[in-house]
């Protein structure tokens, strides 16, 4: 059992924002507005994300920036732990 806690706006839900865009490319407003997701001083958004999956390490990668028309363009990854370094995974 483990429990995020903290003031209001201290970044709690934040957290779940990044891991749920990393994961599945939508946050809590769902998956328009994906540019609401970057800081308001930032034009660009990194976010990774660890995980383990039957026993083998994952990282998922994903990167927001904001464009000149008010959207945003981003890029995936997808990265597996093999033989001690991180190897795309293909397609």
């Amino acid at each position: 059992v483990w429990m995020l806690s903290g003031l209001n706006g201290s970044g709690k839900s934040a957290i779940f924002d990044a891991v749920t865009y990393a994961l599945f490319g939508y946050h809590r407003g769902g998956a328009q507005g994906a540019a609401d997701l970057i800081n308001k001083d930032s034009d660009t958004l990194v976010v990774e994300f660890d995980f383990l999956l039957d026993g083998r390490a994952y990282r998922v990668k994903r990167t927001l920036k904001r464009d000149s028309k008010g959207g945003a363009r981003g890029t995936q990854q997808l990265f597996r732990h093999d033989e001690g370094k991180w190897s795309p995974v293909p397609g």
